[in-house]
């Protein structure tokens, strides 16, 4: 039988550590100052929003990501989505991803739940469908078919459209 390969310990001024807490230097309940890269891999938006992930090296462990599979002109008053729940206020440009709750996205995610296109943070505009989403593409002109779409993970903690969909990043 071969042994598990232990991960190192990371250590940080800001992180201390005892089983299921993580708090920052000032919090004096708590007394450990290691903090286990395994436990990182369950690590949420919730537990490291106070603390510099990028220095402590912590990435996503996943990334959900699409594509654009349309671009649209929607003119004012124009609603997109199952009942209508968004309309445009002027005329603006919306793109289709090729994501659903049939590929797990959360089917309660309301209109504004943040989707990065292109490497730019745009809302969601409408309901959920079974295979694909609609989003405003207003802050995205370059946005065409085919543009890369991260629906949570490489730039978009999973815990921001968790916190958007009424749930936790453990659900998603």
């Amino acid at each position: 039988m071969q042994a598990t390969k232990r991960l190192p310990v990371v250590e940080h001024p800001l992180v201390q550590h005892k089983p299921g807490h993580l708090r920052d230097k000032d919090t004096p309940a708590v007394h450990f100052r290691k903090l286990d890269n395994e436990i990182t891999l369950l690590l949420t938006y919730e537990d490291t929003k106070h603390l510099p992930t990028d220095a402590l090296g912590l990435v996503p462990v996943m990334t959900l990501r699409s594509q654009l599979i349309g671009v649209q002109a929607l003119e004012a008053g124009a609603s997109v989505g199952y009942g209508g729940t968004f309309a445009a206020r002027q005329p603006m440009r919306i793109g289709v991803v090729a994501c659903g709750y049939a590929d797990g996205y959360p089917r309660h995610a309301p209109n504004g739940t943040p989707v990065l296109v292109d490497g730019h943070r745009v809302p969601m505009a409408g309901r959920v469908s079974m295979d694909m989403i609609t989003v405003d593409l207003s802050s995205v002109p370059q946005a065409h078919v085919g543009s890369d779409v991260v629906l949570w993970g490489d730039g978009l903690p999973v815990d921001h459209v968790a916190d958007a969909a009424g749930t936790v990043g453990y659900e998603l």
